[in-house]
This record gives structure tokens, C-alpha cells and sequence, in this order.
């Protein structure tokens, strides 16, 4: 075989053994279960981020959800597959673009390199689930692809300009890929003004027909206040201290877990900057910079946000492990002390999980679970057998996975409970000090109130009291909010609990008494 297949096989066998005992039937991000439920509300026409809210991303990833379901079934075993698939994708076409940069000789550099970055780092549920990140950087790979692999060819870069409009449906920071994109437009073809005109005709091939899709249903003001006017607000909640101090803390678990593809990247840097006037070094810095945009956009740096940086990382490192291949027996030794190293890591990193890690949960049970009792899927199953298909739920508290597990349609757009409570995942509480906000929108109180009104969920479940869950809301008791808990007392009745999980059931006009403030909790 050649070099290129032998990259390729790299890949496509690594990924497998790294990742394939990770394909069950279970939430390994909670952000899975958003974008399910929200592929589920596509069904009767629901919008992302007008009828769902909290849902800060383009449609795409729910769209990408949708069809997968409807191809192989209503299954995040499915989830799970597609994305090992994706990252496989992504692998060879850095290997592709690899040998654009260069020649065949960085075929199986880059896939090794590739491969380790991703499978040695942070902990399933934020690298293994099925987040915006993979299938974002697959259509930029491809993209830079097309452009650098064929210089001079206007349908190359309409399709780069395809999948750059591509990955900016699945996550905004995407955007930021323009740069490198025009770079290597730049560099690559003759007629440079015009190259970038036919790129952007591409980009807007991808996204007029979703402006055309939203504006037709009156979305268009929801979908401005979701895409941009709440994740900048959501990104700016951490300020500029909480900032700093995530980029530390999580760039030195980064480098400490990567040590050795991070190492050969900062070599890398250093031989590329020695031909910095060259296009291919620019092209690659300009990447980096877009790369690490992307990554800081979110501010919380979460593993997933990581995966924006692993094609730049397994670029960068090409150039070190050219120097020491090329060069003395000694440091050939070095080479491949340090590869088998990372190879190490990179074969063992997952699938040892529940080894190393004591917070990792049983196999077959979420990361994400209510306690071990799995209360979700109890509270699931009840709505699931005492509703019908199209009647609505709502549960106060951030799990969108009840809703996944009962195949119930959220009563509230708040589906997350972020707007009303100001919620912010992995930044700080409204109830502590040094928060900005109480909410995510001025009227969010009043939104809830009228879409119980409108849509009538049968049963309101309350987590207030699961304490020992990622996301607790024991500080959002439903009294905090006097409009909502009155509204609630006046069109629900306690039903009892499931656990932990306080019921609320719709009032009939059978019902003859009222709860009073102590039965709201």
C-alpha cells in the first residue's frame, strides 16, 4: 500500500479501537439530548431557537440529528456511530490536506498525529458525544481541501464556500474559518477577487434558504436573539477573570494530556516560522489563529470546544517530525520514543476510562443520569404511559434528556429553563454575587407563563430536590418566581412524586381543591 492508504487505514483503525466501545444507547453529553429533542419537534414543525429557546446554535446539528433518525432510527447508538464515522472523515481529510501542504510523505505524520490529538484528551462525555465541533470541522477540512488540492478551479471554491456555509450552521465560530479560506484562495488561484466572490456565493447557497425557512414562519427576530443576541451574552457571562482562568486551567489539561502532539506542534511552529514568507506557512498560521478564535468564542473552553484545534495541531507537528525523521539515528530514536508514547495514550485514554476517572458511571448509565437512580428515565417512562403522543411536558430543571426519554414535545420554548432562571452551565449562578444577570431575557418569566397557557403540558415534573446531579436547581425553587408558582397553583395540581421528582398535573374541571403556597415547591 501506499502512503496515503496506510494513513488512511491509520485512522480508520485507530478511531475504532479508541472509540468503539463507546456506542450505546445512553446520553454521554446533555447537549445530545437537546438537539434529539429538538429533532423530534422538527416533526410538527418547531423551529430551533424560535418554538425550542436555550438552543444556541444553527440549525444544522438538529438537521443532522433528523436525518440520521429517520435513515437508521430514534437511537444515540446511532449518535455515537455517526460520530466516530465523522471523526474518521475529518482524519483523512487532513490527510488529504496534508499532502496538499506537502507530498505524500505527510500522509502518515498527519494521521498520526491527528489521531492521537483526538483520543487523548478530557473524558467521553465532552469528546466521544456528538457536539457541533465534529461535524464542523469535517466540512472545514474538506473545504481547505478543495481549495489548496485544486488551484484555479471555480467549482472548487463554490464548494468550499458550500461547506464553509455547512459548518457555520452547525456552530458559529465556524465563521472564523473564513480567514484561512480566503488565504488559501489567495495563495491558490489567479484571479484572487473574483475566487473569493464565487466562495461566498457558496457560503450564501447554504444559508439563504434557512433565512428564506425562518423568515416564512416569522422566525427571523428568535432566531437573531438565539443565534447571536444570547450566545454572546451566554459567552460573556464569565467575564474576563473567569476567561483567563478557564484558558489556564483548560489549556493545561490540554497540554498535559496531548504533551506529545502539543510538543511536536510548538517545534512545528518554530520550523514553519523560519519560512514565514512562504503560502504554506501563512496559510497554516492564519489556520492556527482561526482555530484558537473559534476555540476562545464559547469562553468556557470545554473539551468539545477542543476539537476546533485538532486539525491545526496535527498540522503544525508535521514540520518537527519531518526534522527528526530526516535526521540523525539519535534523534530518530527520539522520534519514535515519542510516538510510541503518544500512541500509548492515545490507545488506552478512553477505553480505560472508568479505570481512571471516579466520577465515570457505570457502562450503560449517562454521565448524565439523575443519581443512580436513573430518575430521568423513571420520570420519562410516567410521562411516556400517562400522556399521548401529541400532549406536551414541562420539567423544571435543566434536563432535556426527560424529555428525549418520554418522546414528549416540550409545553415551554424554555425548554432548558436558561431564559427564565439565567442559568449558565459551567460559569456561575444568578444568586451569587458576582453575576450579571438573573435571566437570559427580560420577559422570560412572562414567555413561560404563556406558553403553559398555550401549549397545556399535562404534567410539570420538578427537579429541585435532585441534589446530586451535574446541574442541580435546588437554588431555582419554583417560589423564587411568584408569577410562575401562582400560575401553577391556579392550573396545577400536585400529583405525588416519582422519586426525588415532585409531579404537577394539569387541572380538569373534575378538580375541586386548590394547593396552597406549601404545595408548590
Amino acid at each position: 500500500m501506499n502512503r496515503r492508504a496506510w494513513a488512511w487505514l491509520i485512522i480508520i483503525v485507530g478511531m475504532i479501537v479508541s472509540r468503539a466501545g463507546f456506542l450505546e444507547d445512553v446520553v454521554y453529553n446533555i447537549d445530545e439530548a437537546e438537539y434529539a429533542v429538538a429533532a423530534d419537534a422538527l416533526d410538527q414543525g418547531w423551529l430551533p431557537g424560535v418554538d425550542l429557546l436555550g438552543t444556541t446554535k444553527p440549525p444544522g446539528i438538529v438537521l443532522f440529528f433528523k436525518l440520521l433518525f429517520l435513515i437508521f432510527g430514534r437511537s444515540l447508538t446511532v449518535i455515537h456511530a455517526a460520530h466516530i464515522l465523522l471523526m474518521i472523515a475529518a482524519g483523512m481529510l487532513v490527510v488529504e490536506l496534508a499532502i496538499a501542504l506537502w507530498d505524500r510523505s505527510a500522509a502518515i505524520p498527519a494521521a498520526m498525529l491527528f489521531w492521537m490529538v483526538a483520543n487523548s484528551f478530557n473524558i467521553p462525555h465532552e469528546i466521544i458525544a456528538l457536539n457541533v465541533e465534529s461535524p464542523g470541522i469535517v466540512c472545514i477540512a474538506a473545504a481547505l481541501c478543495l481549495v489548496w488540492s485544486k488551484p484555479n478551479n471555480r467549482n472548487a471554491l463554490i464548494g468550499a464556500g458550500v461547506l464553509l456555509g455547512l459548518a457555520t450552521i452547525f456552530r458559529q465560530s465556524f465563521l472564523a474559518f473564513a480567514l484561512p479560506t480566503a488565504a488559501a484562495i489567495w495563495f491558490r488561484f489567479t484571479d484572487r477577487v473574483r475566487g473569493i466572490i464565487l466562495a461566498f456565493a457558496g457560503f450564501v447557497f447554504i444559508w439563504l434558504p434557512i433565512l428564506i425557512w425562518y423568515g416564512a414562519k416569522g422566525g427571523l427576530g428568535w432566531a437573531w436573539d438565539s443565534w447571536i443576541r444570547y450566545p454572546m451574552t451566554y459567552a460573556a457571562d464569565t467575564g474576563w477573570s473567569g476567561f483567563l482562568q478557564a484558558l489556564y486551567l483548560n489549556s493545561a489539561d490540554f497540554c498535559l494530556q496531548v504533551f506529545v502532539p502539543v510538543i511536536m506542534a510548538l517545534g512545528g511552529v518554530v520550523l514553519l516560522w523560519k519560512e514565514r514568507h512562504t503560502p504554506r506557512a501563512q496559510f497554516l498560521f492564519l489556520l492556527g489563529i482561526a482555530s484558537f478564535a473559534a476555540l476562545c468564542s464559547g469562553s468556557r473552553f470545554f473539551g468539545h470546544y477542543w476539537i476546533q484545534t485538532f486539525s491545526v495541531l496535527a498540522l503544525w507537528g508535521i514540520p518537527a517530525w519531518f526534522a527528526f525523521a530526516r535526521s540523525s539515528l539519535a534523534k530518530k530514536w527520539i522520534l519514535g520514543a515519542a510516538l510510541f508514547i503518544g500512541c500509548a495514550v492515545a490507545l488506552l485514554h478512553f477505553p480505560t476510562w472508568r479505570y481512571w476517572d471516579d466520577y465515570a458511571p457505570p457502562r450503560g448509565i449517562s454521565f448524565f443520569a439523575l443519581g443512580k437512580e436513573q430518575e430521568e428515565l423513571a420520570v420519562g417512562a410516567f410521562a411516556r404511559e400517562h400522556t399521548k403522543p401529541d400532549e406536551t411536558i414541562a420539567v423544571w430543571g435543566y434536563c432535556p434528556q426527560i424529555y428525549y426519554h418520554a418522546h414528549r414535545l416540550p409545553g415551554v420554548r424554555d425548554f432548558l429553563c436558561h431564559y427564565i432562571t439565567g442559568f449558565s452551565p459551567g460559569t456561575f449562578s444568578p444568586f451569587e454575587e458576582r453575576a450579571r444577570r438573573a435571566f437570559g431575557h427580560p420577559r422570560a418569566q412572562q414567555m413561560f407563563i404563556e406558553d403553559l397557557e398555550r401549549r397545556e403540558p399535562k404534567y410539570v415534573f420538578d427537579l429541585v430536590q435532585i441534589d446530586n446531579y451535574t446541574f442541580t436547581f435546588f437554588n431555582y425553587s419554583l417560589r423564587t418566581y411568584p408569577e410562575l408558582a401562582d400560575y401553577l397553583r391556579q392550573n396545577y395540581l400536585p400529583e405525588g412524586e416519582i422519586g426525588r421528582v415532585p409531579v404537577y398535573r394539569r387541572r380538569t374541571p373534575e378538580d375541586q381543591w386548590w394547593p396552597t403556597k406549601q404545595d408548590i415547591e
